[in-house]
């Protein structure tokens, strides 16, 4: 790769020796993520190489300043741009910057970042939780900062499962998982949360139309039901009654898929009924028997 791959002439005159290392000039890159007139191929192959070259981000770490207009530059590059290979970039990229910089409340301020993005009129984006989603992953103990301090990113998560995109509730239903896999972060749920969960995840499950929707939501289940607690919220929750979304109760929905023609519906349904079962048997096991399933159920 040239120089020249990462240097843009437009704006490059401005910018003195100090800001190069290695033949990249590390102002050019933080500059030419926010510019239209920028290439999208040009953009992605500077993040390839702030990758690839540990010095290009030293010098962008040394200075708060600095740093934080980088990191604004790549959120905002992550809620405009429309090409996935950039998107996939730029998620490598702050993905590695929170891990060279493992400060919390650097993290937080990512945090607030998508927040007001998410607030602020631009919608709960696939790409954005596609990000928190592997944000979790790379810092697991984040998970009880949004139970906590940062509710309001975990209810803005939490609604976007009522947008008709399919995939974008996958993915918010990865980050759920992450959520009810780390115990602390449970803890430190509040129950009127857990509750709009409950009613949110049924709702979803009652209306989906695509099997990856439905594994990823029963896996979120499953997960949820290692709290005898919250097995109690999901088994009694029956039609919806006056709530305004629409669901039908988890009995019916995990036996309408006990008897799909898809094996992994079928294996996904049967762990989530054991998973309710070993907590009270004698108790729930009527629940699942006597649910009735309508005329056509069948998947």
């Amino acid at each position: 790769m040239s120089s020249l791959d990462v240097i843009c002439e437009k704006i490059h005159n401005g910018h003195g020796p100090r800001w190069e290392r290695g033949g990249i000039c590390v102002a050019c890159v933080v500059e030419m993520m926010d510019r239209s007139d920028v290439s999208v191929v040009r953009k992605r192959a500077a993040l390839v190489s702030v990758m690839r070259v540990d010095a290009v981000r030293e010098l962008l770490y040394c200075e708060e300043e600095r740093r934080v207009n980088f990191i604004s530059s790549l959120l905002r590059t992550l809620f405009s741009a429309v090409d996935s290979s950039l998107l996939d970039q730029t998620i490598q990229v702050l993905l590695q910057v929170t891990l060279d910089i493992p400060n919390q409340a650097f993290l937080l301020f990512i945090l607030d970042q998508i927040h007001s993005r998410w607030t602020d009129g631009q919608k709960v984006s696939l790409s954005s939780l596609t990000f928190l989603g592997k944000l979790l992953d790379a810092h697991p103990a984040l998970s009880q900062t949004l139970t906590s301090s940062r509710l309001c990113v975990l209810e803005c998560v939490c609604s976007a499962l009522l947008v008709s995109d399919e995939e974008v509730k996958v993915s918010v239903c990865y980050v759920l998982f992450r959520i009810w896999s780390f115990s602390a972060a449970v803890q430190m749920l509040p129950d009127t949360l857990r509750q709009r969960m409950c009613v949110l995840l049924l709702h979803t499950l009652s209306n989906t139309h695509t099997t990856a929707l439905t594994v990823n939501c029963l896996g979120v289940v499953k997960q949820m039901c290692q709290y005898s607690d919250v097995v109690c919220v999901l088994m009694n929750l029956n039609d919806g009654g006056e709530n305004p979304l629409s669901y039908q109760p988890l009995p019916l929905i995990l036996k309408k898929l006990l008897l799909s023609a898809q094996d992994s519906l079928q294996v996904v349904s049967v762990r989530c009924v054991c998973a309710v079962l070993i907590h009270a048997p004698l108790r729930f096991s009527s629940s699942f028997i006597q649910a009735d399933l309508p005329g056509e159920t069948l998947i």
